[in-house]
């Protein structure tokens, strides 16, 4: 498999098929098919149509791969890979990645805090109802 292989580590004659890019990673054909078609992986076509995945198509793949391993969905990457293809720099994509962190954080804390405040709403105060239960019989109780 090549996921464990170092990213810079490509040559001029690693291009591979869909196929072959699959097994490689572990995937299954349709996945790259998908991602080709959400715009992630754009393999290049050859005079008949077929895919070919040049090597930086196949790092490409890669980095969306383990980023879909880590949790990050489609449409979000849709917008992360072309800046980490502009990126020529670790110090680049170690920045877009961090930005893209810091919105997840974000993003988790509000929905946290929403919660939160959800439940503060919903939640009846247990002093209240026990005032009240105390006052209030119980149909249950004999009169």
């Amino acid at each position: 498999m090549i996921s464990g292989e170092p990213i810079a580590d490509v040559r001029g004659s690693d291009a591979m098929s869909v196929s072959e890019l699959a097994t490689a990673l572990g995937l299954r054909p349709s996945t790259l098919r998908h991602w080709d078609a959400e715009r992630l992986v754009v393999p290049s076509r050859d005079r008949r149509g077929t895919r070919r995945y040049t090597p930086a198509q196949v790092r490409d793949a890669r980095i969306v791969h383990q980023l879909r391993l880590a949790g990050h969905r489609v449409e979000p990457l849709r917008a992360l890979m072309p800046q980490l293809r502009r990126s020529r720099r670790l110090e680049d994509v170690t920045a877009a990645l961090a930005a893209r962190d810091d919105a997840i954080t974000a993003r988790s804390r509000a929905l946290f805090d929403g919660t939160a405040a959800l439940s503060a709403v919903l939640a009846p105060d247990s002093a209240a109802v026990s005032e009240c239960s105390a006052r209030t019989p119980s149909p249950h109780t004999a009169r």
